[in-house]
């Protein structure tokens, strides 16, 4: 086994998905600065629907509990659990669904959950 490649990897995941989770904390208009409104209604011109504006506060909270930087590495970390043991469960096939969350039944970058999604919205 390459222990090199995985920790490489490991690496270069951490760094991206704290980079993707802090872009998505700013389209929430939530910044390193500290400065986000908890009471908004709107980010940017965009209305946000009760369920975004009761997440947005809490993100609020988190940051100002335990700082922006420490927020962002936690929700990467969280990610990236998450992704390892979805990819782990379908390659043994322990999802329940069986529906193959990352590839398809020949092991194609092609997400099987999307071809179904896709199929059963167009049948509706």
């Amino acid at each position: 086994m390459n222990k090199n490649a995985i920790k490489k990897y490991a690496i270069w995941a951490r760094r991206e998905l704290i980079d993707r989770v802090s872009k998505k904390a700013m389209r929430c208009g939530i910044s390193p600065d500290g400065a986000a409104d908890p009471d908004a209604f709107s980010v940017d011109g965009r209305l946000l629907s009760d369920t975004e504006q009761c997440q947005r506060r809490a993100l609020i909270a988190r940051v100002a509990a335990h700082g922006y930087a420490q927020t962002m590495e936690e929700a990467a970390y969280t990610w990236f659990n998450r992704l390892t043991a979805l990819r782990f469960m379908e390659v043994n096939g322990y999802l329940p669904s069986h529906v193959r969350v990352f590839t398809d039944d020949a092991g194609a970058f092609r997400p099987q959950i999307l071809r179904d999604w896709t199929w059963s919205r167009s049948t509706h």
